[in-house]
């Protein structure tokens, strides 16, 4: 990309940040609100595009009975849990808009649910959940 090429990212950043979201995991919430609203105009289930109680549930779940501290293991888990509820072609377009570059579908989804597992773990430390520094990264 050159330098006088811009993309959403540069044009567009700012700290937003979802319900409960709160940033110590370093999600770019960014880019998951422009995934909902790519989503939802694609006709997609809203509730197929954030977490759930069950997903909270989940976590604690994950949180209680756990024995290894690994919190990237926690994230994989959740991200594993998410893949399937996001939408590919709606992640593809977020991503290419933002970053300004192409990716494929897989790609995408990944790290859409990967976000989408970040807000649900800072939630659940919102909620009292989870404790992050009980974790190591």
């Amino acid at each position: 990309m050159s330098s006088s090429t811009s993309n959403y990212h540069d044009t567009h950043e700012s700290k937003w940040k979802p319900l409960l979201a709160t940033g110590k995991l370093g999600g770019d919430y960014n880019l998951l609100k422009i995934y909902y609203e790519t989503a939802l105009r694609r006709g997609v289930s809203p509730d197929k595009i954030i977490f759930n109680s069950e997903d909270l549930y989940y976590l604690r779940v994950i949180a209680e009975n756990s024995v290894s501290k690994d919190l990237g293991t926690v994230i994989d888990l959740l991200t594993k849990r998410f893949v399937d509820r996001i939408d590919p072609s709606a992640a593809q377009e977020t991503i290419e808009k933002y970053l300004g570059t192409k990716i494929d579908p897989e790609t995408a989804v990944n790290m859409i649910a990967k976000i989408l597992a970040i807000w649900c773990i800072e939630a659940g430390e919102s909620l009292g959940y989870i404790k992050l520094r009980d974790y190591y990264r």
